[in-house]
């Protein structure tokens, strides 16, 4: 699996422009994920156009913004997209919510529900949304966190 990015153009309004800066993105083996032609933004005579593409390697985005420059396109803005997975997990384990928060504030949670009765066991369902890339670094942080404070984790299967 490649890196996507997302590029950002100034395209002169007319006819063959947005072939124009598709070509180097083709050429160098990138895939075209999405192009949004915003018509309704038209400047003066420049249309903005982002085009998200996939590259097999992350050094040709480089090879390709040379060949953009050279040909004179305006790259208004390059950055990576990462892709987000989202996974569940459960903790149980004596303590109060607010601890249950402390704990989770580092974390990417999306959302979090606690359960429990009075007593200090508490279950709390967390969501949390990462990058496909740091899934592995979260579930482990958040391993070490139950084990360092003696709470059960049910994690997914992945």
């Amino acid at each position: 699996m490649g890196m996507r990015y997302s590029l950002t153009f100034a395209l002169p309004d007319t006819p063959g422009q947005l072939l124009r800066v598709l070509e180097p993105i083709a050429k160098m083996g990138g895939n075209i994920v999405s192009i949004i032609h915003e018509r309704d933004r038209v400047g003066d005579v420049y249309v903005p156009v982002s085009v998200v593409a996939e590259f097999p390697d992350t050094l040709l985005i480089s090879v390709v913004l040379d060949e953009l420059r050279k040909m004179g396109a305006e790259v208004l803005e390059v950055k990576e997209v990462f892709r987000k997975s989202s996974l569940t997990v459960m903790i149980i384990g004596d303590a109060s919510i607010s601890e249950f928060f402390d704990y989770l504030d580092t974390l990417s949670v999306s959302r979090m529900e606690v359960s429990g009765s009075s007593s200090k066991q508490r279950c709390v369902k967390v969501d949390l949304e990462a990058s496909e890339r740091e899934v592995g670094n979260l579930l482990k942080r958040l391993e070490e966190m139950c084990d360092n404070h003696g709470f059960t984790l049910l994690k997914p299967i992945l």
